[in-house]
């Protein structure tokens, strides 16, 4: 009897085990608490300015630039560009949804969609609205995602929009580890960007 008794507690176990197991393989992966705050903090953060750089690849061409980009929020930044030696300079504004590209020659052109204008005018394939949050680490807004982590609860890898980006390192930022290195790619384009100095205006 005691046997009988025995063996069925054990069976019990292994059930009890076996539905533990099943419900953890079934549950969505989710931010870890320190991540969720921290991402609720960078996304409040407007004013910010990096530079660095950032190297474009598509269909077997390449282009290596230097940028600057003084951010004040998603609807209001400066960026500039430059090639090598600062050659084919070019300095695109966003000011209330009109993004306006002026170029070394001093021409300017607008258009109300920043990413299609530079696309248009020096077809570059940068998805300058979704790396206003990507450089941050942070999702693009709106749109479906998937997230890795590390040990540090810091994003390693971020897929979204059809594009794959992969954190590589990290800078110290007074209360944040922000990107330093992250290279993104959607099978055609691929950008690596290299972030030399970060600077927070509204921490």
């Amino acid at each position: 009897m005691t046997n009988q008794l025995t063996l069925k507690a054990n069976y019990f176990l292994i059930g009890v085990i076996a539905l533990l197991l099943a419900g953890c393989a079934f549950t969505p992966r989710e931010a870890p608490i320190h991540q969720a705050a921290l991402q609720h903090q960078l996304l409040s953060l407007n004013e910010w300015a990096i530079n660095g750089k950032i190297a474009i690849s598509h269909k077997n061409q390449g282009t290596n630039l230097s940028f600057d980009w003084q951010h004040q929020d998603p609807q209001h930044y400066v960026m500039d560009l430059s090639g090598a030696l600062g050659q084919g300079a070019s300095r695109l504004m966003v000011h209330q949804g009109v993004a306006l590209l002026t170029l070394d020659d001093g021409s300017v052109h607008a258009g109300e969609n920043a990413d299609a204008l530079v696309a248009k005018v020096l077809h570059w394939d940068i998805p300058l609205a979704a790396l206003d949050y990507w450089v941050r680490g942070l999702p693009f807004p709106g749109a479906a995602y998937t997230v890795g982590y590390d040990e540090y609860h810091r994003v390693v890898t971020l897929e979204q929009q059809g594009w794959r980006i992969h954190y590589s390192a990290f800078l110290s930022v007074h209360k944040f580890e922000l990107p330093e290195k992250l290279q993104a790619s959607n099978g055609e384009v691929t950008l690596k960007v290299i972030i030399k100095r970060w600077e927070l205006g509204d921490r």
